[in-house]
């Protein structure tokens, strides 16, 4: 049975959020959602994305819903990505997909057209982003000026639990 990730990122004033709904349909729904300071929404895009593969279930077929035209072409198209930090957690969900042996397709929706688990992911990422939280980081906080070595350092503790 496949499980569906809805996911969406949100920044406000560097303050960032990210959220993933993961719906099976024997199970019904997960939120998953957290706060990363200093940071971009396309980071957050990302971040969504990997945080909902982690709870995909080994061997699991996925259907990853982002309204980002940037996260299918990173991550289906294989553009080319000039930015370290995305880079990071570009690396990160392929290493979660490769662990996992898990089936991944990507499918584009249109933000913000009424679609009901695309509109609970974009509150749940901007409610995460406008409550800074460091209770509700998924990962390892590490008080860093620099984003990349934060996501490194973040990647390398998930890594480690």
């Amino acid at each position: 049975m496949t499980v569906h990730i809805y996911t969406d990122g949100s920044c406000i004033d560097g303050n960032g959020g990210w959220a993933a709904v993961l719906i099976r349909e024997t199970e019904g729904k997960e939120e998953r959602s957290g706060y990363v300071p200093n940071t971009t929404n396309n980071a957050m895009e990302m971040a969504a994305v990997l945080n909902g593969l982690r709870g995909a279930r080994l061997d699991e077929p996925v259907t990853v819903y982002t309204d980002s035209k940037l996260v299918i072409g990173w991550l289906d198209k294989h553009w080319k990505c000039n930015y370290d930090h995305i880079r990071i957690i570009r690396a990160a969900i392929t290493q979660e997909i490769k662990r996992k042996r898990l089936d991944v397709r990507y499918v584009k929706v249109n933000g913000h057209a009424g679609h009901e688990w695309n509109e609970l992911a974009d509150a749940l990422a901007r409610e995460a982003a406008e409550s800074p939280d460091e209770s509700t980081l998924s990962i390892a906080y590490k008080k860093s000026q620099d984003l990349t070595d934060y996501l490194r350092q973040a990647v390398e503790d998930e890594q480690d639990t």
